[in-house]
């Protein structure tokens, strides 16, 4: 089976458009033995057959009949965070993000066309992220790139095709990802993946950056043009944080034997490089669709890695490097290809030198973080 196709119930994630794709992340389980195995009446029958009637002489006390799991009549501990064991995946997902999303807040700014994301304590020392929107005219100016880069629409439409929805098989082909034997890591990656979706719609509505096609009747995307505004690309988005978690957790322990240890580096930095090459193909993929423009994708790179070092702050409390992304500074003609933000792009983003580690981690997002990168260790 294609590794596009096989992915048990996790490429039903519907990231971006329904949420009904929630229901993919049972997939993990594989069901309960219940389910679609065993119908109702078989079960009634069986149970007739080993318990018997009720208060029947060879039944036990009454009393013990009452008894909560394995006869110790005691009530499982409130407030432990190891009962997340219990839960499917779904449930364990719903949980924590709620706990991430009640972690940010979001501050539009009286003037327009500029969204800051907060941390939602106050004590916090930086902002995480600050996107201002760019101009009209510098869209207007895009359309010819978007325009251009049509040429290669054939050539990747297999790619663009595929990756539409989460498709993990990609990451999978550099990385071993399956939900059998990296659970937890998959688990981990959905989770940002659902809190990116959230985060990146309040941006884009609040920026309110219409789509190439507006702009111009020779763009005809060669996809249904999604129901909500462009900048920040949510793919561009998405698959920045996904390259980014996944360089954090797959980081190995680095061996006191100097070879060995420059092996693991050289592997780490090619892995890295790989990934991050892939999150800029799929970015630039939407634009050869014509659904994005190239500025889109730089301003999702700004949000998406800033997005992954809120999921891993709040597992790990590594802490965060504040971002701002100011589109009015952004020169005409730059075909903005998403490049390494630590050195900046010439004024119109900005990264702060230094991590801000003023909050405290997640408890809940630790439990999955570190049952996550011990799959790697």
């Amino acid at each position: 089976m294609s590794m596009l196709d096989g992915w048990d119930g996790w490429d039903g994630w519907d990231g971006w458009d329904g949420w009904d794709g929630w229901d993919g992340w049972d997939g993990a389980s594989g069901g309960t033995v219940r389910s679609g195995r065993a119908s109702a009446l078989a079960l009634l029958r069986s149970r007739e057959s080993i318990v018997g009637p009720y208060g029947d002489a060879q039944s036990p006390p009454k009393k013990a009949l009452f008894r909560l799991a394995r006869g110790n009549g005691q009530l499982p501990s409130p407030h432990v965070d190891d009962a997340l064991t219990q839960w499917s995946p779904a449930v364990r997902g719903r949980i924590l993000l709620a706990e991430l999303l009640g972690s940010v807040r979001f501050e539009p700014k009286p003037a327009g066309g500029q969204v800051v994301l907060r941390h939602c304590d106050p004590q916090a020392k930086q902002p995480f992220a600050t996107l201002i929107r760019p101009d009209a005219a510098l869209f207007q100016q895009q359309c010819d790139l978007v325009e251009n880069w049509a040429v290669h629409r054939a050539e990747r439409a297999a790619e663009i095709l595929s990756q539409q929805k989460v498709n993990l098989a990609y990451w999978d082909a550099i990385v071993p990802l399956n939900p059998r034997t990296t659970p937890f890591t998959v688990e981990l990656l959905l989770l940002a993946v659902a809190f990116a979706s959230h985060v990146v719609q309040r941006f884009k509505h609040e920026l309110a950056c219409p789509r190439p096609r507006a702009y111009s009747p020779r763009i005809q995307p060669m996809l249904a043009e999604p129901p909500y505004s462009a900048l920040p690309s949510g793919h561009a988005t998405e698959s920045f944080m996904l390259a980014r978690l996944l360089q954090s957790l797959i980081e190995p322990k680095f061996s006191s034997d100097l070879k060995v240890r420059a092996d693991q580096k050289a592997w780490l930095a090619e892995t890295s490089g790989q990934m991050t090459r892939l999150a800029n193909r799929i970015a630039t993929n939407r634009v050869v669709a014509g659904i994005h423009f190239p500025i889109d994708n730089l301003a999702g790179q700004v949000l998406g890695v800033t997005l992954a070092e809120i999921v891993e702050h709040a597992g790990a409390g590594t802490g965060w490097r504040e971002r701002r992304f100011d589109g009015r500074l952004a020169p005409a003609g730059d075909e903005f290809v998403p490049q390494d933000l630590g050195h900046g792009h010439a004024g119109y983003v900005y990264v702060a030198t230094d991590p801000d580690k003023s909050t405290p981690e997640i408890p809940l997002v630790r439990w999955l973080w570190d049952r996550a990168r011990k799959e790697w260790l």
